[in-house]
Parts: structure tokens; sequence; C-alpha cells
């Protein structure tokens, strides 16, 4: 299934932007697997492995999990017609993730889905 990403106002994709910020190029490239394995397997698949994980009580976000020598990046997702929608990436610090990322994963998904209806 295609991936696509978040562009704010100004039309800059975010989630790509994050990630080329990364100093680490192994912390990138695991990223980017993940990225391929999602695409490639779907998120299903992921599910069983623990890689992807869908968040209780929101109907279309679910948290990819990107993990490497000690850091945990997460991005959040939402499958519109037949896509996955990447709203937002962070770097996990706390063991829940935080309600203030998952509501504004939630908006931009929510906008999207607004988009694709128009």
């Amino acid at each position: 299934m295609e991936i696509r990403f978040y562009k704010n106002s100004s039309g800059v994709n975010e989630i790509y932007k994050f990630i080329e910020k990364i100093r680490e190029k192994k912390k990138r490239d695991v990223i980017i697997s993940k990225l391929r394995l999602l695409q490639v397997n779907g998120h299903y698949k992921l599910q069983a492995t623990s890689d992807v994980k869908k968040i209780k009580g929101r109907p279309n976000i679910y948290e990819l999990r990107c993990r490497y020598s000690g850091t945990i990046y997460r991005l959040l997702f939402g499958i519109i017609l037949n896509y996955y929608y990447l709203a937002l990436i962070f770097n996990k610090k706390d063991q829940k993730v935080r309600k203030k990322y998952i509501d504004l994963a939630q908006t931009r998904i929510k906008e999207q889905e607004k988009y694709e209806k128009q």
C-alpha cells in the first residue's frame, strides 16, 4: 500500500524533515526500513511483530515503532482510502504516547480525509 506524508501549510514534508535531521545514519536507516516493511507487508503483519500498534480509543490511528540503540522513534499514521497517511513522527521519551501527539495526529488525519472527499 502506498505511503503519503503530512505536509504543513507551506508544503514542507515534516516527517521527511525530521528524519533528515537525525545525525546517525543507522537510526535514519531503521526508520526507512520500517516504512518499507509497512508499505510491503501492511500494518496487520507488523502488528503481529509489535512494530505497529493500534492506538486505543482512536478509530484510525496506529503507531509504528522504530528502535535502534536505546532510541525509539514513533510514527503515527492513519489509513485513508488505499494508502497509509503518516501524520507525525517524534522521539519517544515516555512510556506512553502523550495525548497531545495523538490529538495532533488525529487532527491531521481528519484534515486529510476531508481533503480526499472533495
